[in-house]
């Protein structure tokens, strides 16, 4: 997809090459699945990226971060089940959803048709458990959960779990772009330069100052208390 292109731009290609209804309800599960990508390469660089990186979000700011993670992770989860979703809710054709599951009917060629069916199975059972934390715990908190002994407990969610599932729904996308456009679109790149790396970056130059700056008092060296901004 070219960078040079606007929303607008690029919802009329896929209109233009894949026809009024498709293309429509593509774009904009082209959007939702990129935003979920982009959520979780944040994710990756932050928190799964190497043990110094943990020990250096620890070292500066440890709460703020585990929060940061415990948000993140959840909300990818509901992400997920958001696009996992029945075509309809609760079976009403009243109420549609924004989900993976609308290509299919929206397919008029029954080889490419088969084959998003075939992979959709496997997003759904990959998917099963963050569904069910989605479900149960946080689009709503079942009170038998945490009171019932006897109740099913949540399944483990693991990052190799939500890796595996974000692979399948970006093929599921990519089955349709080789289809229609000849060509995918990388979604595990998507990612802009503003992005967690560069606060690591100035999170190692800040912990490296206050090292230097430690290093200097304990000869007996001044530091200087205004070399910072006084409204950070």
């Amino acid at each position: 997809m070219s960078q040079n292109k606007n929303a607008t731009d690029i919802r009329n290609d896929y209109i233009s090459v894949m026809g009024q209804e498709l293309g429509t309800i593509f774009y904009e599960l082209y959007q939702d699945v990129s935003l979920l990508h982009a959520k979780w390469n944040q994710y990756v660089q932050l928190y799964a990226t190497s043990d110094s990186r943990l020990e250096l979000l620890n070292h500066t700011a440890g709460s703020f971060f585990a929060i940061i993670q415990y948000v993140l992770w959840n909300d990818l989860l509901l992400h997920i089940g958001r696009l996992s979703d029945p075509k309809y809710s609760m079976g009403d054709p009243s109420k549609p959803n924004l989900s993976l599951h609308q290509i299919p009917d929206a397919l008029e060629e029954s080889l490419l048709k088969e084959e998003v069916k075939k992979t959709l199975n496997k997003l759904d059972r990959k998917a099963s458990s963050a569904r069910d934390w989605r479900n149960r715990k946080l689009a709503h908190n079942s009170l038998l959960l945490l009171t019932d002994l006897h109740v099913k407990p949540l399944p483990r969610v693991t990052y190799s779990n939500l890796k595996e599932t974000l692979a399948l729904i970006a093929k599921i996308m990519n089955l349709l772009e080789m289809h229609y456009r000849k060509a995918e679109v990388s979604y595990d790149m998507l990612i802009s330069q503003d992005n967690a790396d560069s606060l690591v970056y100035y999170l190692r130059v800040a912990t490296y100052v206050e090292a230097r700056n430690r290093q200097k008092m304990a000869r007996g060296e001044l530091v200087p208390e205004d070399e910072m901004p006084s409204d950070w």
